[in-house]
């Protein structure tokens, strides 16, 4: 799992313990990367979310915490399939509902401009160029340590990644 500090057993406020299990969605960590864009829809990741409670909470509802892009899965988890969850907290990301007026990548462009990360994102092999071309070291470390919002590898040029 990508979040290795996990201990894979919390205990509550009672001294019990309780197994929780970080996943790795697909395409990250060791988990399968399928080629096709469309084998990443939020179908198909909640479909993983709900193999992985089936394994390791078989007939039990799931509390389930999730963080940004985990965030949005959890939603989706708790609007497709309720049954499998007892209850959730979101950090980073509130409940955004869909409006099919707008995509949400047209509307974070329009808030926030076409450098917006999520934004920069959406071609495949288009970032993975431009890392290549920086650098993969540099790029982790400009992204992990540069306060200002910048164009990777040009200091002081407006634009992030």
């Amino acid at each position: 799992m990508i979040c290795g500090t996990w201990k894979g057993l919390t205990r509550n406020g009672q001294g019990e313990w309780h197994k929780h299990a970080p996943p790795d969605l697909r395409g990250y960590g060791d988990m399968d990367a399928p080629d096709s864009t469309t084998s990443y829809s939020c179908f198909h990741v909640v479909g993983d979310l709900v193999d992985l409670i089936n394994t390791i909470a078989p007939q039990q509802h799931v509390f389930v915490v999730g963080h940004d892009w985990g965030a949005l899965i959890a939603w989706y988890l708790c609007l497709f399939r309720p049954d499998k969850v007892k209850a959730l907290v979101n950090f980073s990301l509130p409940w955004l509902p869909h409006n099919p007026q707008t995509k949400p990548v047209d509307g974070w462009r329009a808030a926030y401009g076409n450098d917006y990360y999520i934004c920069r994102f959406q071609e495949a092999g288009e970032i993975e160029a431009k890392f290549a071309d920086i650098g993969v070291e540099k790029v982790v470390k400009e992204v992990l340590t540069y306060r200002e919002i910048q164009e990777l590898g040009t200091v002081g040029t407006v634009g992030w990644l």
